[in-house]
């Protein structure tokens, strides 16, 4: 995991390059040094974002992202991740999610505690509105976070394209259209526009839910996995209905 996370770290990096030229020439020169000062170069990968994910595959990588999430909160002394996104959801061979970079975690309220004051750390576009007011952290706080991931995996849209820099501004954009089932489709991704309408309105349910602007009505993270096993559920069914309809015709 280690060797994926500082992959991504260097993927990241790309896109702020002008050209790929500086980057080609840094690998063609690592990969002829060898010195115990040196960076090794062990590998590289660079290619263009046009890996395709499926509805299905979506909705996998949202339930494993949310099982990590739930498992960090509900340890004996609970974990904030505190910098919940996209970019920090590493996907396996198998497309196996696993959360990464935990350089601004921290230990959760306990015992009789509602909260840890801390300075506002993190990423723009991911806040929870009451983290920034007042730098009262909770868990509740990465609710917010995955929710604006869950927004990014229906959309195929990464905050950073649709963000003006405020806090949640994406989020905010996005609510109006999650809760009205007849704008819905101007939140999905292009190419999702031929999965079942009700298992989109499942999803962006639990999207508006998790972006909610009061921390006590958002769910906690083990609620949100149980909601995401429910929609899993739902498509096996309706896929299997849909294979034996396909049997029958023959």
């Amino acid at each position: 995991m280690v060797v994926l996370q500082l992959l991504s770290k260097v993927l990241e990096e790309i896109e702020h390059k002008a050209t790929t030229s500086g980057w080609s020439n840094e690998m063609r020169f690592l990969s002829r040094l060898n010195h115990p000062n040196i960076v090794k170069l062990l590998g590289y990968c660079c290619e263009q974002n046009d890996t395709e994910l499926d509805w299905w595959r979506r909705v996998g990588i949202a339930l494993e992202a949310a099982r990590g999430l739930a498992y960090l909160h509900t340890r004996r002394k609970p974990v904030m991740h505190r910098d919940l996104k996209a970019s920090n959801v590493l996907l396996g061979t198998d497309f196996s999610a696993k959360l990464s970079d935990f350089g601004l975690a921290k230990s959760g309220p306990q015992g009789e505690e509602s909260h840890v004051t801390t300075r506002v750390l993190g990423t723009r576009g991911y806040f929870a509105p009451e983290y920034v007011a007042t730098g009262r952290l909770t868990l509740k706080a990465d609710v917010f976070r995955f929710g604006v991931v869950l927004l990014e995996i229906l959309s195929g849209c990464a905050v950073k394209k649709h963000s003006d820099g405020l806090p949640g501004s994406f989020a905010q954009w996005a609510k109006p259209h999650l809760s009205n089932k007849l704008e819905l489709h101007h939140v999905i991704d292009k190419k999702l526009r031929s999965i079942p309408m009700e298992e989109a309105r499942d999803f962006a349910a639990i999207i508006l839910r998790c972006l909610s602007s009061n921390p006590k009505t958002r769910p906690t993270m083990t609620e949100v996995v149980a909601d995401l096993e429910l929609l899993q559920q739902s498509m096996d069914s309706h896929n299997a209905a849909d294979l034996q309809y396909l049997r029958t015709r023959r």
